[in-house]
């Protein structure tokens, strides 16, 4: 019997290099990191944001908020420039809400950047209308997220809208009334903290807009996409009050007395 060497040998090397392959991929498999898929729901606050992260192993809470003042973000991140000195949390609102892959002990700067160029690539289409900034527009869509449903985001929007055209008129609107220059917005009255329960004793927000007049300092939440749309296309109406009811049904009124009228029908 005469042996085929050169087969033989051939068919030793490959056998041999298949089996490194092997070992390879799953070496390599065995040492990746593994990623962690993390969904961020609309109208979630920072806060509520750097628990989820801390809660799933991805960072410290603490070493978060650093990060999250980082003047390198500012500097790469054009949107994040020249916004309020008084907001508490300079990201708020921009912490795009999605689905998102990270590991556990991630540099907090490259959990923050995911966050960021995602909301970049979601609005940079967006045309931001004449009078406003794209910082005001994240506001008013934060507030959106917080008071409106989805099939009335356009006409709380306008609610919004037709108040601050009464900045210029001393807060007057077309029906004589006044103080209109305040927003009056309950979503706002605690911020950062969602109620008057959760927040420290005697805690006044700097952005409780029965306190203050014009714009809070800043947004109070991530806005979905579809409510920074309303916040830039308000229905046109004359509507200046909307209420809420136990179902979250909302009531619009043109007047104040058609406002204490819904008050009333709602149990308020």
């Amino acid at each position: 019997m005469i042996l085929n060497l050169k087969k033989i040998f051939f068919g030793i090397s490959a056998l041999s290099i298949f089996i490194l392959v092997i070992f390879a991929f799953k070496f390599k498999n065995n040492n990746s990191p593994e990623l962690i898929r993390i969904t961020f729901r609309e109208g979630l606050n920072i806060h509520e944001v750097a628990n989820l992260l801390q809660q799933k192993g991805i960072v410290q809470k603490n070493s978060f908020f650093e990060a999250c003042n980082s003047e390198s973000l500012r500097d790469e991140f054009g949107f994040l420039r020249g916004e309020s000195k008084d907001k508490y949390f300079p990201l708020e609102g921009y912490l795009f809400p999605d689905t998102y892959d990270f590991v556990k002990n991630e540099d907090p700067i490259l959990v923050i950047k995911k966050f960021l160029k995602n909301f970049e690539t979601k609005t940079k289409n967006l045309i931001i209308p004449k009078g406003f900034t794209l910082d005001k527009i994240i506001t008013i869509a934060s507030i959106l997220e917080a008071e409106s449903t989805l099939e009335e985001g356009p006409n709380v929007s306008s609610v919004i809208h037709n108040r601050i055209k009464t900045f210029d008129t001393g807060g007057k609107n077309k029906f004589g009334e006044y103080g209109f220059k305040r927003l009056q917005l309950e979503s706002t009255m605690y911020y950062p903290h969602r109620t008057k329960q959760e927040a420290p004793d005697d805690f006044k927000s700097k952005y409780n807009t029965y306190e203050i007049e014009g714009y809070p300092p800043g947004p109070i939440c991530s806005p979905g996409l579809k409510f920074i749309i309303d916040a830039i296309n308000p229905s046109e109406t004359d509507y200046f009050y909307f209420c809420n009811d136990k179902d979250r049904k909302i009531y619009f009124a043109r007047t104040y007395d058609e406002h204490e009228k819904n008050l009333k029908l709602i149990g308020l």
